[in-house]
C-alpha cells in the first residue's frame, strides 16, 4: 500500500482536531508550522478540550498502525515521565519540535493509503475500477462486513458513525478535496 503524503495526514489532524473540539464556528485550524501545544493551550475552546480524545482521535483515523502509545511516546520524545521531574527539559528540548507538520511527517512514516490507481481489466487501464477499489478498501477497514457492488450510493450502505469515519477518512486521501458532510446522517 502506499504511504500517506504528509498533506492527506494534515487533512486528517485538522478533522481530529474539528471532532474534538466539536466544531464550533470559531474554530481555528491548525497550520503545519504551528506548534501542537501552544495552538491547544492558546486555542479559544482550550476548556472544552480533553488532549486524550486527541491521541485516541488519531488512532481511530490513521489505524493500527498509529497507537495510543506510540503517539504518547512521540509527544514524551525520549524523556520517559515528562510531565513529572523532566518537566522542565522536555519544555525546553522536546516542545518547540511538536509542530503539526512534523507529526504529520511521524504519521506518513506509519500509516499507508490504499491505491486509486487505474486497475488493469482484461488488458485495459481503468480508472473508476481503480477508484472504487480504494473506496472498498477504505470501507473494508473502517467499516467490517459492509460491502457494496460499483454504482451503490454509499448512503444506502453507511450511516452514522460509519459513514462519519469512511467519509474523513476518503476526503484525507482526496488531500481534502470532498464535500463535507452537511446532513444529519445518523
Amino acid at each position: 500500500m502506499p504511504k500517506l503524503t504528509e498533506e492527506q495526514a494534515m487533512v486528517g489532524l485538522r478533522q481530529i482536531w474539528q471532532d474534538v473540539i466539536g466544531r464550533p464556528k470559531d474554530l481555528e485550524i491548525p497550520n503545519a508550522d504551528d506548534n501542537i501545544v501552544d495552538f491547544m493551550r492558546d486555542s479559544r475552546h482550550f476548556d472544552s478540550l480533553d488532549e486524550v480524545d486527541f491521541v485516541i482521535g488519531m488512532h481511530t483515523f490513521f489505524g493500527e498502525k498509529v497507537t495510543d502509545k506510540d503517539v504518547i511516546n512521540w509527544f514524551s520524545g525520549e524523556i520517559r515521565d515528562p510531565f513529572a521531574k523532566n518537566f522542565e527539559q522536555w519544555e525546553r528540548d522536546i516542545k518547540p519540535t511538536l509542530t503539526f507538520g512534523r507529526l504529520a511527517q511521524w504519521i506518513c512514516e506509519r500509516a499507508s493509503a490504499p491505491s486509486f490507481a487505474p486497475i488493469n481489466i482484461a488488458g485495459r487501464n481503468c480508472g473508476p475500477a481503480g477508484a472504487f477499489f480504494g473506496i472498498e478498501t477504505t470501507v473494508e477497514e473502517l467499516a467490517p462486513g459492509v460491502r457494496f457492488p460499483p454504482r451503490t450510493p454509499i448512503l444506502n450502505r453507511l450511516r452514522g458513525n460509519q459513514l462519519e469515519l469512511v467519509w474523513n477518512r476518503l476526503n484525507a486521501y482526496a488531500s481534502g478535496g470532498l464535500p463535507d458532510l452537511h446532513f444529519r446522517h445518523r
